[in-house]
């Protein structure tokens, strides 16, 4: 099977996911795609996501590649790909905020479910490139990750939303709880810091999942102005466009 593998360094996951596609490498026909090096090709696309997979030119997938999948391909089947849309806590719980910086970006990439992600330090070298200093802010309690919230300057981002120097994109907005919102802090501290240098920050949800950020109700009731649809994955997600206006 022939395996097109998109990506954006933007999400420390693809590091692994590109050291494991190399295992395959024999196996199927791989090719793989650095989305900010081809400007136009995510909206071409319509990429919305760090990550796209096509499988034989025409078979989408937009959740992390794990080995399971691969081989599944190998054996020529087309794998299902069942939405992540786990419960959420509405309660809003403030501890430690913290900026993220190069000095503690490793703890942000706990948000991957386990640490020493090896692609932290390639996603801090981008961002440095970008010429930011903080990425974005921290919840943490102690040396446990609760929460993030992340951003890059919209003109750098390589999907097909509006490129302006007075927007912000908000990358990734995390984790996910059943009883209690770790996302809220961070994303207020991150507003603020952004109401300083910004006039509006932008962000792609889902309408009913977490991946990317999401769910929809979240930033809707932190006055983000739904934008509309601007992406269908099947049955997988229906992504919206959203927008919170700064007052300076």
């Amino acid at each position: 099977m022939k395996l097109d593998f998109y990506h954006w360094a933007a999400c420390p996951l693809n590091t692994e996911m590109l050291e494991l596609l190399q295992a395959y490498d024999h196996r199927l026909e791989i090719h793989t795609h650095d989305i900010a090096k081809q400007p136009g090709l995510a909206g071409a696309l319509g990429m919305f996501y760090p990550t796209l997979t096509v499988v034989n030119d025409c078979h989408r997938y937009v959740a992390p590649l794990r080995r399971e999948f691969l081989e599944r391909l190998c054996r020529g089947e087309l794998p299902s790909e069942l939405p992540y849309r786990p419960a959420l806590g509405r309660t809003p719980v403030t501890g430690t905020v913290l900026p993220i910086t190069k000095e503690n970006v490793d703890l942000a990439g706990h948000c991957v479910g386990h640490g020493g992600c090896p692609g932290c330090r390639q996603k801090a070298a981008l961002l440095r490139e970008m010429g930011l200093s903080v990425y974005g802010f921290l919840h943490v309690q102690g040396n446990r990750l609760l929460g993030g919230a992340e951003y890059v300057p919209s003109v750098h981002a390589p999907y097909g939303i509006p490129r302006d120097p007075g927007k912000a994109f908000l990358t990734c907005v995390y984790l996910s709880d059943e009883a209690y919102d770790y996302k809220s802090a961070p994303l207020a501290a991150l507003e603020a810091y952004l109401a300083e240098r910004y006039e509006s920050a932008l962000v792609i949800s889902d309408e009913t999942g977490v991946f990317p950020n999401g769910d929809l109700a979240f930033f809707r009731q932190r006055g983000y102005q739904d934008l509309g649809v601007v992406a269908e994955e099947g049955s997988y997600c229906r992504l919206h466009l959203l927008e919170k206006q700064f007052h300076r």
